[in-house]
């Protein structure tokens, strides 16, 4: 089963919303992630298995600082390389649109996304008390790119 990694297009934001909302309890609104698409289009990923979306990857760079914004799998496809292949890709076009280190926040108890992080070179570095709405606390996390 190979993972292929493209542009996102705009037909794909209905399965990027289900893929959203099926990923996180603090899901981003339809309005936010459309918004995304208009504004970080060279930073925003989608992974396919068999000509179906199944994950992206949002990024951004501010000149040398890139951020994480988002990046999920439909939970029916995880553990089938999609995750990696997404982090491989956002990591590369972050690189090649300037940042020289990345950042993202992270929920502390999501265990796999932060072992997928650790595994990529991220280390953490901070916490944010409370920052979901949930009141649990994100764990700041960065890598270097050079």
């Amino acid at each position: 089963m190979e993972v292929k990694i493209r542009q996102v297009r705009s037909s794909d934001l209905f399965r990027v919303i289900e893929i959203e909302y099926a990923s996180f309890k603090d899901a981003y609104a339809p309005f936010l992630l459309l918004e995304l698409y208009e504004t970080c289009y060279n930073g925003f990923l989608v992974a396919e298995i068999d000509e179906m979306v199944v994950g992206y990857a949002i990024g951004i760079s501010d000149r040398n600082h890139g951020r994480l914004i988002s990046i999920a799998v439909d939970p029916k496809y995880r553990k089938r390389g999609a995750g990696s292949a997404l982090m491989r890709a956002i990591l590369e076009q972050l690189k090649q649109i300037g940042a020289k280190e990345v950042m993202l926040e992270v929920r502390e108890g999501n265990t796999e996304a932060i072992e997928l992080y650790l595994s990529f070179g991220f280390e953490k570095k901070g916490r944010m008390k409370s920052y979901y709405s949930d009141g649990e606390d994100a764990i700041i996390m960065e890598k270097k790119l050079i």
